[in-house]
């Protein structure tokens, strides 16, 4: 089964589409790192509530995911020229998806990492630096749950803080741990580089 396949049949199933975890931090997302008007890709962006969320608060909002499925009816209904899907694998971007996406002011890229191989992360990085001057991540560090419902794992790259923190400063020159005193199962971290 493909990647494509592997999240197509996820989003097939209800129990994993009610999930949103962009969802749930978007709002302090957007209170501690955006002032108004930014352009940003929601890479993985699943049902794409985050989007439409930050769509709704004066934001221009590309939404890239790999599975066609993935977006909530009322987000597909909403899609215009500020609130844009693109299908597309984020490890393997072609020059016409490029050409199809600004320079964005973010990156909102939340639970998204762990699903990728680990040898395609530096792919996924290198791309996510070339589209934007600046990145959220939040990056579980746990297996998942929901592979099972296809007989498939979800979480290919589960690694430590430590980890995710060294690959993150390879692709941008300002890495933050937002949160370095949560020993929990998840990682945020802002990134930036210089903008030209």
């Amino acid at each position: 089964m493909t990647e494509q396949e592997k999240y197509e049949a996820m989003y097939s199933i209800e129990e994993y589409r009610v999930v949103s975890p962009g969802f749930s931090r978007v709002r302090p997302f957007r209170d501690r790192f955006l002032k108004g008007g930014e352009t940003i890709i929601d890479v993985g962006c699943g049902p794409g509530r985050a989007g439409k969320w930050l769509y709704d608060h004066g934001h221009t909002v590309y939404l890239l995911d790999i599975a066609g499925n993935c977006l909530d009816e009322e987000v597909r209904k909403s899609l215009n020229d500020d609130l844009v899907f693109i299908r597309a694998d984020i490890t393997h971007l072609s020059d016409g998806v490029r050409k199809l996406l600004p320079v964005a002011d973010f990156i909102y890229c939340f639970d998204v990492m762990e699903h990728l191989p680990t040898e395609d992360i530096p792919k996924a990085l290198d791309a996510m630096r070339s589209l934007a001057y600046s990145a959220y991540f939040q990056i579980s560090g746990v297996a998942d749950g929901c592979g099972r419902l296809i007989g498939e794992t979800l979480h290919l790259t589960v690694k430590p803080r430590e980890w995710w923190a060294s690959m993150l400063i390879r692709y941008w020159p300002e890495v933050v741990d937002i949160n370095p005193e949560n020993k929990g199962s998840s990682y945020q971290f802002y990134c930036a580089r210089v903008r030209p």
